[in-house]
């Protein structure tokens, strides 16, 4: 039986989302919906349960398919060998941000999902303090680290050739003079039609939910529970996200950012970003400003 042939392994906050819903629209191309940022290779109750596990989400046709994590990046020390042990001849697709915007994107995501309390400066002084402890954790409110892709991809290069990996950059997809042309390439790398014509929706947003109540209730555990044993896995998954794409507004989240904060970040990651054009060949300054 063939395997899944695409892995797009984030990073967070920097249209990971929406490129696997836009590929998901090509007839050549099988994304699941119900299984969109499924960390089977990074959550250890999920690969317990073997490959078929993941592999029954799929059609197993003659499309090439598509799997989706935004934190298999930043996890980079666990993921990919497992990916390669699955399929070494996978191909891996990153998408990237400039790492201070995906910071304060990252956060206000994390706010909105109640997932974060703290204000932004205590909550990067508790990730340089190594406060956060377990995999949740680390992957919701690490948003420093997160950032640091020359890193991260070094482990990928470790198993995957240049030839299997292509770069997205964040600010060229939301683009709307380059969109055509950046998923055109895509396409010609992952060996479909680069003729298809998307639809471009920007999904998963840092906005402010319309209700509160209704953004509450969804990140409940109790809330979830109740419909565990009572709908199925695919159709549970579809239904909330719909809710939870619905309860989105167009209002940015209002935060604060002070200088010293701003400006340490931007430091911080001067080192990083020059090993990474060197990684990709490609020299961000100009877009990253």
């Amino acid at each position: 039986m063939s395997k899944i042939d695409v892995f797009i392994i984030g990073a967070q906050k920097a249209g990971t989302t929406s490129v696997y819903d836009w590929l998901g629209q090509h007839p050549e191309l099988e994304a699941p919906e119900h299984i969109k940022d499924y960390h089977f290779f990074l959550d250890k109750p999920l690969f317990k349960k073997g490959i078929k596990h993941l592999e029954k989400q799929y059609k197993f046709d003659n499309k090439v398919k598509l799997h989706c994590a935004v934190n298999y990046l930043y996890f980079s020390k666990i993921v990919p060998e497992r990916i390669y042990n699955y399929n070494p001849e996978a191909k891996i697709i990153v998408c990237l941000r400039e790492p201070v915007s995906r910071a304060i994107s990252a956060y206000k995501y994390f706010t909105r999902t109640l997932r974060e309390n703290n204000d932004f400066s205590e909550a990067l002084r508790l990730e340089k303090q190594n406060k956060l402890k377990g995999n949740t954790k680390k992957g919701n409110n690490t948003y420093m680290s997160h950032g640091n892709y020359a890193d991260q991809i070094n482990d990928y290069i470790q198993y995957f050739p240049d030839s299997k990996i292509y770069y997205l950059i964040f600010e060229e997809l939301i683009d709307s003079d380059k969109q055509v042309n950046i998923m055109s390439d895509l396409c010609e790398f992952l060996g479909v039609s680069r003729d298809f014509a998307f639809n471009f929706t920007h999904l998963n947003a840092s906005t402010e939910p319309r209700s509160k109540i209704i953004n509450y209730l969804i990140r409940k555990p109790a809330f979830t529970r109740v419909f565990r044993y009572l709908i199925p896995f695919r159709v549970r998954k579809r239904i909330i996200k719909k809710i939870e794409e619905n309860n989105i507004s167009r209002n940015n989240i209002q935060i604060k950012i002070n200088q010293e904060d701003y400006f340490y970040l931007k430091k911080y990651y001067s080192v990083q970003n020059k090993k990474l054009y060197e990684i990709i060949n490609k020299d961000l300054n100009g877009i990253w400003k």
